[in-house]
């Protein structure tokens, strides 16, 4: 059933089993005390008032609605909730806060929401969440508190909330997380804590999260050498003692991050989705270049510095690197192309120097008209064909041998 104008209500009595409410778009909605009661609605299980500009709840508002499970205050303009006003609703599974002005909530709001598995709070202006908060919701599965102005989560915050599988905490001006935090839930398995000002996480935060399949850590300021191995060591051969991971998504993009180690590029190769864009890479020969190497097939990033490489891809440093850090296989190969052909041309202008020099030196009949110039020869006589005399080298001209071609004979 769904009320378009609450003023447009008749004094008769809604029906008893009603189980199910819907009012939006209300401009003129108020929640006294008793509100429900006085329309004799007291079976609902389901209560849906979004976007009726509601800007307080008294106390005892909800008071009849003892079986209420489902309870939907997003869009409106409430700036406060009073420590009881979901005192009787005991049997409450899911409520969604979401798109207010509340900028505190009492430790003991929740107090009596013992059943409570969903709370939406995103998008309002909370600053701070008492450690107490849900200290009684022991069935919490997730909590949503994104998009506030929260500046830290105290250690102790879910202590109590063993089954907690979502926490979203994008969206606020959060600077660190203490280690002990999420110590106590076992069960997580999404964690958004995006968009923050964290700089720093220290290695044993997710230690018990080995369920952890989704963290999304972007656009924060962390500036260390993300060494993902030692975060969520994923065999049993890791030199940390904490418990394997299997994360299947993990968002580190727009932060600070200049390298990766060679530990962390293995790891990522076993990751099925990562995103380490938007960060400052430094592709340094020396540090970067191997994990290039290993994850070129999975990822594409930008480079940062040095400032010639600004701004391209950092499938540019294997060009780069060989020209900075020492000759490629083609550079050598013309470094030794470049070598032998300046031998040649030495070569060649050293003949033509020594050609020169002899056709000006004076000419004889013997030597220039009568024979023509013949190609010499070398012959070596082994010691059974000559017999063993001792080796002579004979070097006749052709003055010595009339018209024979010079040639030298070695005998060994």
């Amino acid at each position: 059933m769904t009320l378009s104008d609450v003023r447009d209500l008749t004094q008769e009595p809604f029906d008893s089993g009603l189980r199910g409410l819907r009012v939006t778009g209300n401009t003129r909605l108020e929640l006294k005390e008793d509100f429900f009661l006085r329309w004799k609605i007291t079976s609902l299980t389901s209560l849906d008032l979004p976007q009726n500009n509601i800007t307080k709840i008294w106390q005892r508002a909800f008071y009849s609605l003892a079986d209420l499970r489902y309870l939907d205050l997003s869009g409106n303009s409430i700036t406060t909730l009073h420590s009881q006003t979901f005192y009787y609703n005991t049997r409450l599974i899911v409520l969604t806060l979401s798109r207010n002005n509340i900028t505190d909530i009492h430790p003991a709001t929740f107090q009596n929401n013992v059943g409570l598995e969903r709370i939406s709070m995103d998008g309002n202006k909370i600053t701070a969440i008492d450690p107490e908060l849900f200290k009684n919701n022991v069935e919490l599965l997730g909590v949503h508190l994104g998009n506030n102005r929260i500046t830290n989560i105290h250690p102790s915050t879910f202590r109590n909330n063993r089954k907690l599988g979502s926490v979203y905490l994008r969206g606020n001006k959060i600077i660190s997380i203490n280690p002990e935090t999420f110590k106590q839930n076992s069960q997580l398995l999404n964690l958004d804590l995006s968009n923050n000002r964290i700089s720093d996480i220290h290695p044993s935060t997710f230690r018990n999260n080995s369920r952890l399949g989704h963290l999304d850590i972007s656009r924060n300021k962390i500036t260390f050498s993300f060494n993902f191995e030692l975060y969520f060591p994923m065999n049993t051969n890791s030199d940390t003692s904490n418990p394997t991971f299997r994360l299947h998504y993990i968002n580190v993009s727009a932060n600070c991050l200049t390298t990766l180690d060679v530990a962390s590029m293995k790891w990522l190769n076993e990751t099925p989705v990562t995103d380490l864009t938007a960060n400052p890479w430094n592709c340094d020969c020396s540090a970067l270049l191997e994990v290039w190497r290993g994850l070129k097939h999975k990822l594409t990033l930008h480079c940062a510095s040095p400032e010639q490489l600004q701004g391209k891809s950092w499938d540019v440093m294997e060009e780069f690197c060989s020209l900075v850090g020492g000759p490629s296989v083609v550079t050598t190969t013309l470094i030794v192309t470049g070598v032998l052909l300046g031998c040649a041309i030495g070569g060649g202008l050293i003949l033509v120097k020594v050609v020169k020099r002899r056709r000006k030196e004076p000419k004889t009949p013997e030597y220039c008209d009568v024979y023509a110039s013949r190609a010499s020869y070398v012959s070596v006589h082994s010691y059974e064909e000559v017999g063993a005399v001792p080796s002579n080298l004979t070097v006749e001209s052709y003055a010595d041998v009339g018209e024979r071609p010079p040639y030298i004979t070695v005998l060994s």
